[in-house]
């Protein structure tokens, strides 16, 4: 049986709490070393789910909203802007069939990724000079709970807010001299874009105390099908935040830029399903959470390194997941056969051994896996073989003759000549 699948079928929902402290620890190292962000900034934590397919049966699969089968996982990450990714702070496993905008979910995966920040990144509620973190979500997170849950907990939030009739009919009561027109990340004008604040024009008495509304018109893009949402052509999009004026630059361009710069947890979506989230390979629900522990471990290690190791090297800091694997993880070390030629342009890069380089300071204690007594090393209630494992050989392998052998292979060779006891 392989260790990566004895490792998964031992972890059980005890294990996974310990292996999210273990986590938290190693970033709490990894950010003392140098990948932490600027704490002086505000830390954004932006949530969303997606839909993981399951092509055979697995437990807890169960049709999506998409007509589709498999799970609905709900991320949280940390916008990290400086390495073009993001820090996999938190991840619930969900049913196919859970709902978008489910707010204990959304309190849970709140509650886990403010766990897994170091001690002198989590929010101080009540203490003005404490970190800054806002929570960023498209409408499925727009709830009255979650929005309270972020107040109490001290997050501010950002929330992607539904366009129904009442912003239909506020965008005709607007007056043209209202709208300001939107910003790049660059500061410069968004060509064909405004922005208008409409606070006052829309009952929010059940949201929290100084919840703002913000409103977006913009012409859709060539080729774009307008929807009955729009309005005169423009395209309407509406978010909900309680951050006070003047604490962004812009204004409501500001914020409504900040609040644009939640597509960017597409990217982080789409890289994690990269590094192995695109299938959950195993049949038990408590397998498949520790699958998704695993991946999100990944992420980060991934973005670290790219922190910590390769911050003169802009190419290899923000590149995609693949060109990484490519280019970093999958060449051979220098004393390898297939490493000792230099013939790589990013090989300086690889030197991580170097008087320059930062490493990571040991680690205070060790943390286990088990919390209080021992892993056992047998399990009896454990999972039969797949159909996979239990399934017989159903012809042999033909044995090539020596000189059809690749020179790649010499192992092979010698094993081949010892055979015929040459």
């Amino acid at each position: 049986m392989p260790t990566t699948w004895r490792v998964l079928d031992r972890i059980d929902a005890g294990h996974l709490d310990v292996a999210r402290a273990a986590r938290a620890v190693a970033r709490a190292a990894a950010w003392a070393a140098g990948a932490g962000p600027d704490l002086s900034e505000e830390l954004r934590l932006d949530f969303d789910a997606t839909i993981t397919i399951a092509h055979s049966e697995k437990d807890h699969a169960a049709p999506t909203w998409k007509r589709t089968f498999g799970f609905h996982p709900l991320l949280c990450f940390l916008d990290r802007p400086d390495v073009a990714g993001g820090e996999a702070l938190a991840g619930l496993l969900r049913p196919g069939n859970a709902g978008s905008n489910t707010a204990a979910d959304h309190l849970i995966v709140l509650d886990q990724a403010l766990a897994a920040l170091p001690e002198q990144a989590r929010p101080r509620p009540g203490d003005p000079t404490g970190p800054r973190l806002l929570a960023r979500s498209d409408s499925a997170g727009a709830t009255h709970a979650f929005a309270a849950g972020c107040v109490a907990r001290g997050v501010e939030f950002s929330f992607g807010f539904p366009v129904d009739w009442r912003i239909q009919t506020v965008v005709d009561v607007i007056p043209e001299a209202c709208w300001h027109p939107a910003i790049q990340t660059d500061d410069d004008l968004r060509e064909g874009a405004w922005v208008a604040e409409a606070t006052g024009l829309v009952d929010l008495s059940g949201w929290p105390e100084g919840s703002r509304l913000i409103l977006r018109k913009e012409h859709p893009h060539p080729g774009a099908q307008l929807t009955f949402a729009d309005v005169d052509g423009m395209r309407i999009t509406a978010f909900l935040t309680n951050t006070p004026p003047g604490r962004i630059p812009g204004q409501a361009a500001g914020l409504e830029l900040r609040h644009r710069q939640h597509a960017r947890v597409e990217d982080r979506i789409r890289e994690a399903k990269a590094s192995g989230l695109r299938n959950l390979p195993c049949r038990g629900w408590d397998e498949n959470a520790a699958w998704l522990e695993v991946v999100l471990t990944a992420i980060d290690l991934v973005t670290w390194t790219k922190t910590i190791c390769f911050t003169d090297a802009p190419e290899l800091a923000r590149c995609e997941i693949a060109t990484f694997r490519y280019r970093v993880l999958h060449v051979a070390r220098p004393d390898h056969p297939l490493g000792s030629t230099d013939q790589t342009p990013h090989r300086p890069h690889l030197a991580l051994g170097g008087p320059d380089r930062r490493r990571l300071p040991p680690p205070p204690n060790r943390v286990h896996l088990t919390p209080g007594t021992p892993t056992p090393t047998t399990r009896t209630s454990r999972r039969p073989p797949t159909r996979r494992d239990s399934r017989a050989p159903t012809h042999t392998r033909r044995q090539s003759p020596p000189d059809a052998v690749p020179l790649s292979t010499p192992t092979m060779i010698t094993s081949q000549r010892m055979k015929d006891g040459g």
